[in-house]
């Protein structure tokens, strides 16, 4: 027979008492957040329990959706990320990091899922396997090690199955467009419409689970092989996504995109004898006519949004099982082994010659200016077009600053594959009556794939681009005369039709362009160039420890019923990385990378002592039903140079059975990461803005006039730029938003520490014998923060409050930008900062009643309050100015990140109906307004923004499902979330590069795509 659970009414954990002899009998109750095992033991950390009913009636067949409907979750990576997507799915409790929530699988850790960090990937577990989930917010590092600072994620696996069971699901979006006011822009623009209705989204889930006894019952087994495929959709389908939406200077709102286009822009030159480029010859940003390779004014952008994907096509195989054997009546052996493999892939638009991307070097200085270096004797350039790259120069070189869209090599596409194994091997049991030990060795192993395709190689586009005549056919320069420098070179010819050196046909029949006149097939295939990386990440633990239970030696107090119980051990923790790009890759030669990508190779290990108590105070007296204490200490030697204590001191008090107050403190930390003690430093893509940046070309920041476009002026000339700079053209702001950071890792990185203060009261009154309610304060404050500045903050420092400190970390090129090449860049590299701080309550309750012959109702409600989000991002210190705090609850934007509402709940109604075997579910998730975060008060956060996107609005989803039990062991359950058909928040700004922005809104964060339906059937035999 399987285990029967109960349900704790007090905390809403489940305990397990399992059917078989031996060891079982012990009927232990795990409670997540201690190493103490006793029959009845309350938990006195709050803790969230979401059960395996819970978890199928959403219809989510993906582990971090479910867990993202929490009110204590925060979105992180997952299935609706495209763009700076890694094929993961992590979980990120009270928007603290995903890198400060600790993932465990029956008590014990889950490895890295990605390498150099520190965030487990939850793709590793299958939603059919899952017995319950344990969510404990705060710390608990003195329980289970560094990492859970902002709290536990426990996975309590069905370890204990007889039978055989056949969970299938099927599901798809249906949506209706609205066309509402952002549904109006794309057609507009000539764009196109929406879909009037889409089914779009499918995705398949089948899962086997069989499981049995051996040995007479003094064993089990239980094994279990899960497939998942799901379909992509693409940000096109959707009206209020099918065009990149922006704002102007006066808040209006219309199709944007980027300036690098299929046929050019920006063309500003840096010819031969000139000291910088030179924009005298013309005032506005310049495109190629394709019919007459003229430059003609810049008219259009190009719409990369649209081939974005919302969700990203994946293939996912899970298997594994879970074995324990008894060997007699006080030992048993166990195992768990679980495999994963993921395959998914991440579409963004055409990469190409991205602006201040280049090879380019300046002719006077030898600067690299990023540039495209162009020769101007090219053949295929027009005489216009000769004289306005070179001023008339008949040779030499000219290096020029423009966009142009690889359209014909096609989208970039990410494909990224995860393969990870874990295995543990431990015993357990007793060694006398009071004696219990538990001992294992784990080893988790990721390897990871990324073959990043159609991107294009910098140093060929350079070759392809420079060309000669020779002989009457136009050829690479690199290879004339007899030269090979560029073997297979093919000239790439995106100058339109106007040469009069030769004609379109001669350039048709020699295959450098096609009969439309655009750059031909061959000359694509040169350019376009992959990029691979393959990284492995290694965990290995041994660990034991032992419980002893004084009760029955008399080490009790006399007051007390119960005796001292201490929970002791040890543990032995290694973590290794290897992460290897190719040269592509390394070398920063890929356009669409924004920077290089350097290897990796790193290792640490960790040894550990721990020690755990529950003491009854008081038991079973007037006024103090029971009155317990909970105090432990880890200690913690990491081969980094440095060690940690972490220790927690946790209380209860319950004056009768109708309340029970509990609280208390633990220190928790968190280590660096491999990544961020040895990641290489680079320049590569980091802030979003630049105060001194025109927002047109010729023109100064917009929004400044009278004495603040004066004061910014001074501002920013007494900072690094000259006054033929500030508002000039030559300066202009890059319109995709990315500036130039210096970023790395730091070895000299010291751990993080955190202190977590927890108050509540646990509600279980007798008069109402079927209701059960918690109230928990929590205040979770992390100090030492590992993290860089930001970019928009060093720079805003300097500009605007005059701070020497980060002055010194600006670095201007010689235009005076910090993106149009690499020698203009912010250093931001990761240092141990200030802290964050976070503080709010916890809402949960339980209530059944019974309606006779109508049936019973089930009700259940969880919410939270984000009281206070505070950040210091760095302290004071000599040479910078005073610390300053920034508090991000109730807001969302580029510093803010994920937009995080002061108010989440979540209301849950099952009917069980007189039907037999037929009940009924209705959801109410609500999801708080949130504010753009430069509309906050502070100095460190307050800027200009447009109205149109200052708030998201509040959204209310209602999700409706229906469970009947078809005949005896198959049970149907159908559903549709967000029932409604509702919206999210669009956000008309391309300035939002923070947390899980994508296609004008938070697709991980909201219900995006509409009416989420689904249909599960589950056979068991």
């Amino acid at each position: 027979t399987l285990p029967t659970s109960s349900t704790n009414a007090s905390t809403g954990n489940t305990s397990t008492t399992a059917q078989n002899q031996g060891i079982n009998e012990l009927k232990e109750v795990v409670v997540t957040g201690t190493r103490i095992y006793i029959p009845g033991l309350h938990s006195i950390s709050p803790v969230t329990s979401i059960n395996a009913n819970a978890i199928a009636s959403t219809g989510l067949t993906t582990i971090e959706d479910v867990l993202n409907q929490l009110p204590q979750v925060t979105a992180d990576q997952g299935a609706m990320l495209s763009n700076g997507a890694t094929g993961t799915a992590t979980v990120n409790l009270r928007d603290l990091g995903a890198n400060r929530t600790l993932v465990l699988v029956n008590g014990r850790r889950l490895m890295p899922g990605t390498a150099g960090g520190s965030a487990a990937d939850i793709n590793m577990i299958p939603a059919a396997l899952v017995q319950r989930v344990d969510v404990l917010t705060g710390g608990a590092s003195a329980v289970y090690g560094a990492d859970a600072v902002a709290g536990v994620v426990n996975f309590v696996m069905k370890d204990n199955f007889q039978g055989f069971e056949i969970d299938a699901n099927a599901s798809a979006y249906q949506h209706s467009q609205h066309q509402g006011y952002y549904g109006t822009f794309a057609p507009a623009a000539g764009y196109g419409s929406a879909p009037s209705s889409t089914w779009d989204g499918g995705e398949k889930d089948l899962t086997f689970i069989m499981g049995s006894n051996f040995a007479g019952g003094k064993g089990n087994a239980t094994v279990y092989l899960s497939y998942r495929k799901s379909q992509p959709v693409l940000q096109a389908s959707r009206d209020f996504s099918r065009c990149t939406l922006s704002t102007n200077g006066k808040g209006v709102v219309s199709c944007s995109g980027s300036s690098t286009t299929p046929t050019g822009g920006y063309f500003f030159s840096n010819p031969p004898g000139m000291n910088g480029y030179d924009f005298a010859a013309y005032t506005g940003k310049q495109q190629v006519d394709q019919a007459t390779g003229q430059f003609v004014p810049f008219t259009s952008l190009y719409n990369y949004g649209a081939s974005n994907y919302y969700i990203r096509p994946d293939e996912r195989w899970n298997g594994g099982y879970f074995a324990h054997y008894n060997v007699d009546d006080n030992h048993q052996v166990y195992s768990e082994f679980m495999m994963m493999t993921d395959h998914t892939h991440a579409q963004i638009a055409p990469s190409g010659a991205f602006l201040a991307s280049g090879l380019g070097v300046n002719p006077v200085t030898g600067i690299p200016d990023g540039g495209w270096a162009i020769n101007c004797n090219n053949p295929l350039l027009s005489p216009q077009e000769q004289q306005t790259m070179c001023q008339g120069a008949t040779a030499g070189e000219a290096s020029i600053f423009f966009g142009r869209r690889n359209v014909e090599g096609g989208y970039r596409s990410d494909d990224l594959a995860h393969t990870a194994f874990r295995m543990v091997i431990g015993s357990k049991g007793n060694i006398t009556d009071n004696l219990t030990y538990n001992a294992y060795i784990q080893e988790g192993l990721t390897l990871s794939q990324e073959n990043y395709q159609n991107d294009v190689s910098k140093t060929k586009l350079n070759y392809a681009m420079n060309d000669v005549m020779q002989n009457g056919q136009v050829i690479c320069a690199a290879n004339a005369n007899g030269a090979n420098g560029a073997p297979g070179c093919v000239p790439y010819d995106i100058w339109g039709l106007g040469s009069t050196q030769i004609s379109p046909q001669t350039l048709i029949n020699q295959g450098v362009i096609t009969a439309a006149g655009l750059p031909s097939q061959a000359s694509v295939n040169y350019i376009t160039t992959p990029g691979l990386h393959e990284a492995r990440s290694e965990e290995r633990i041994y660990h034991a420890d032992f419980t002893w239970d004084g009760t029955s030696a008399g080490w009790k107090l006399p007051s007390a019923n119960e005796g001292l119980v201490a929970n002791f051990g040890a543990e032995y923790r290694e973590e290794f990385t290897s992460f290897r790009p190719d040269i592509e890759f390394i070398t920063g030669d890929l356009a669409g990378q924004g920077g290089k990508t350097l290897p990796l190779k790193g290792a640490y290990s960790v040894k550990e002592a721990f020690v755990e108590a529950r003491l009854p105070l008081v038991q079973d007296k007037p006024f103090a039903k029971e009155i317990s204490i909970n105090p432990g200490y880890r200690y913690s030697k990491y081969d980094l140079g440095f060690s940690t204590s972490t220790y927690k001191l946790m209380a209860d008090w319950s004056p009768n059975s109708d309340i029970r107050f509990r609280g208390g403190y633990n220190r928790a930390v968190r280590a660096p990461s491999i990544s961020e003690l040895y990641s290489t430093r680079t320049v590569g893509l980091d802030g979003s803005e630049d105060p001194c940046a025109t927002t047109g070309f010729g023109s100064p920041p917009s929004y400044l006039t009278g004495s603040a476009l004066a004061q910014r002026k001074s501002q920013c000339l007494s900072h690094g730029v000259t006054a033929a700079q500030f508002g000039a053209v030559g300066m202009p702001g890059n319109p995709a938003g990315q500036y130039n950071g210096f970023i790395g890792g730091n070895p000299n990185l010291k751990p993080e520490t955190a202190d977590t203060y927890t108050v509540g009261a646990v509600f279980t009154p007798t008069f109402l014998p079927n209701f059960s309610a918690t109230l928990d304060y929590y205040d979770i404050r992390i100090d030492h923060v590992i993290g860089s500045y930001g970019a928009n903050l060093i720079v805003n420092q300097c500009i605007i409050d005059n701070s020497p400190f980060f002055c010194n970390l600006v670095h201007r090129d010689t235009s005076g930008s910090i993106w149009l090449s690499q020698s203009g860049y912010v250093i931001d590299t990761l240092n141990n900062l200030g802290y964050l701080e976070e503080r709010g309550i916890d809402v949960a309750s339980q209530y059944r009643q019974s309606l006779g012959r109508w049936g019973a109702l089930d009700l259940s409600f969880n919410g939270t309050f984000v009281g206070s989000f505070l950040t210091e991002p760095y302290p004071a210190a000599a040479g910078r100015p005073a610390s300053g705090v920034y508090n991000c609850a109730g807001y969302y934007g580029a510093t803010c990140g994920n937009p995080l509402p002061k108010w989440r709940h979540t209301l849950t109604a099952t009917w069980e109906t007189p039907v037999r075997s037929l009940d009924v579910t209705a959801r109410w998730r609500h999801f708080g307004n949130t504010e753009i975060d430069t509309a906050n008060p502070s100095p460190l956060l307050k800027g200009n923004f447009q109205k149109s996107y200052q708030w998201t609005g509040t959204r209310d989803y209602l999700d409706l499902s229906a469970n009947y039990m078809v005949f005896r062991g198959v049970e149907m359950l159908v559903g549709v979330d967000n029932v409604l058909d509702k919206d999210p928040p669009v956000l008309p700004t391309t300035a939002l590069g923070a947390g899980a922005f994508n296609g004008n809104t938070y697709p991980q964060v909201y219900d995006t795509l509409g009416r989420y339906m689904f249909v599960n059937i589950k056979a068991d035999f």
